[in-house]
């Protein structure tokens, strides 16, 4: 049988202790003996103790005698011993009030009986009745066992801790993200009607959560958070998931339909130690697919997958689809944070679940983020507009992160998977070859320069600066000797599709100037500008000039 208030008043060995408030707790069972010796103890004590006080620091103050009684009470404590005859002749009245109305057990114990032997009575009677207690702790720990051994995953390590504490639990990871919960019928504060129940969503607000410690050793025993919804409070009770001293999560009890025992704390110690391990083996589960992933895209990259039926094996585990075609898009970044990477990551693939018109993989190697975007049509050749757009919407989620820090570069069409890590390098390509045409967009295709692309990789340095000379060299000459600007008006003629007057705007001067600038032109390279293949050359030379400005081996 467990200890009661009604076997403490009984016991021989504690004489003249007399119940002065709480008749109607008799039957209240006692588990543990602890005292108070400050208001901001509260979070000490647990569900069946017995708390003895000399009410030293309560003995001037009402609203703190009052404040006592309610918190121990809502704390399910099992009775109040006062010790009398030192800082009080008698209990307070407003302490017996506040008692009775609570039906909460207060007793009064004579001077003659020091904290430390009532202490030790207690403590005598709580172990003789142990072994009923050690049986019930038992039966806990084999529940959540074969939970365990039977593969039970969060929603069943819950739905078990709900049923056993008879209160609705809500399972958070540590960043309080929602992993689990388990509403019970007839909660008069159904968890849907005040909480967003959004899987991997968070239910509660940010001032609930910055009030939960995330180092373990700041908890106490009895963590409890009170919320305000729809015009009632609503106690909850925290207690974190750690292992090794890691949080991994927490476990809240909404505690609305009854107050925790004590044997309800043990049960919720038990689900924070099933969820633990839980969390740990589908941590390392994660992080096993993670290496897995990487060791793909790595192989992918270096060209090591040489066999289709390999890729094909492979690449759907990854989510990708080797049978359609592909363009890769190389972001790269300036010196991310690694917070800041693993933003970009998730905004990524939160926009990759909103947009599954283009599919796509995201992985991050060193300062570059590669996208494998899965396009519509086999045999497409030229990137559409809505294409566009959807590049234009992951640009514009990155400078979110990290605004003005980004450059993008966007790969021709494969429809063979098996050289897409030609393509990843095309991508990252364009991007060091937007730098020739000083482009202000963050976004560059490689479509609009492989032009660029040709000649950089097929002409050597010396080759291209002698088709320069032979060329637009006396043009580059005259321009050098007085001062004059002829080469760049050359190349805004034919960027304007040799429209003078557009030409002309572009580099903001008057169209007649434009015209004697052109005439200027002729003259000095012998030409009229109206052979086709004359004029191919001028821009073909043009193009080689920004490549050899870049490299540093201009004239």
């Amino acid at each position: 049988m467990p200890l009661t208030i009604k076997k403490i008043l009984e016991n021989k060995r504690l004489e003249g202790v007399r119940l002065v408030a709480g008749k109607e707790a008799l039957d209240k069972e006692v588990h543990n003996v602890n005292t108070i010796d400050n208001p901001e103890s509260y979070e000490w004590f647990t569900p069946g103790d017995f708390v003895l006080t000399t009410g030293y620091i309560y003995k001037d103050n009402p609203e703190l005698q009052k404040e006592l009684i309610q918190e121990l009470a809502k704390m399910n404590i099992a009775g109040l011993g006062i010790k009398i005859k030192r800082y009080w002749d008698e209990i307070p009245q407003v302490i017996i009030d506040e008692a009775n109305r609570l039906n909460f057990a207060v007793i009064e114990t004579p001077y003659r009986y020091s904290l430390a032997q009532i202490t030790n009575v207690l403590n005598d009677e709580i172990f003789q009745r142990e072994e009923s207690e050690l049986k019930r702790y038992k039966h806990i720990h084999d529940a959540f066992s074969k939970c365990s051994l039977s593969g039970g995953d969060l929603n069943e390590i819950t739905e078990l801790a709900s049923r056993m504490v008879k209160n609705p639990i809500i399972l958070l990871d540590d960043d309080f993200y929602l992993l689990a919960y388990n509403d019970l019928i007839n909660n008069p504060y159904p968890l849907a009607e005040h909480l967003d129940l959004a899987l991997r969503g968070k239910p509660f607000d940010e001032s609930f959560n910055n009030s939960i410690p995330t180092d373990a050793k700041m908890f106490s025993l009895n963590l409890k958070r009170e919320i305000t919804s729809k015009g009632h409070t609503i106690t909850c009770r925290v207690k974190p998931i750690i292992y090794a001293n890691q949080i991994y999560g927490y476990v809240i009890v909404w505690e609305t339909m009854n107050k925790l025992t004590r044997l309800d704390y043990i049960t919720i110690e038990s689900a924070s130690v099933t969820a633990a391990l839980e969390r740990i083996k589908t941590q390392q589960l994660e992080e096993a697919k993670l290496r897995q992933r990487k060791d793909f895209f790595d192989d992918l990259l270096e060209g090591r997958i040489l066999s289709n039926n390999a890729l094909k094996n492979l690449a759907p585990a990854h989510g990708l689809n080797p049978n359609k075609p592909h363009v890769v898009m190389a972001i790269k970044t300036e010196n991310p944070r690694n917070d800041e990477a693993t933003k970009i990551l998730k905004a990524l693939n939160a926009l990759n679940n909103e947009n599954p018109e283009y599919p796509f993989q995201a992985i991050r190697r060193h300062d570059f983020f590669l996208l494998f975007i899965q396009v519509l049509e086999s045999g497409q050749t030229v990137l559409s507009d809505a294409f566009k757009a959807f590049i234009k919407s992951i640009v514009e989620k990155v400078d979110e992160i990290i605004p003005n820090r980004h450059q993008s570069g966007i790969s021709n069409i494969t429809s063979d998977f098996i050289e897409i890590h030609k393509s990843a390098m095309l991508a990252m390509d364009v991007i060091a070859l937007s730098d020739f045409e000083k482009q202000e967009s963050p976004v560059a295709y490689f479509h609009d320069l492989i032009s660029y692309h040709l000649l950089s990789t097929t002409m050597e340095d010396n080759t291209m600066l002698e088709f320069f000379d032979e060329t637009l060299g006396p043009l580059y000459a005259f321009d050098q000797a007085h001062n004059s600007d002829l080469l760049r008006t050359l190349q805004a003629y034919f960027e304007a599709g040799e429209n003078i007057s557009l030409a002309a705007k572009r580099i903001f001067i008057h169209r007649n100037s434009f015209n004697y600038r052109l005439d200027k032109i002729k003259e000095i390279l012998h030409t009229n500008l109206q052979d086709s293949e004359e004029n191919f050359n001028y821009q073909l030379a043009i193009k080689i000039y920004k490549i050899l400005q870049l490299k540093g081996s201009a004239p």
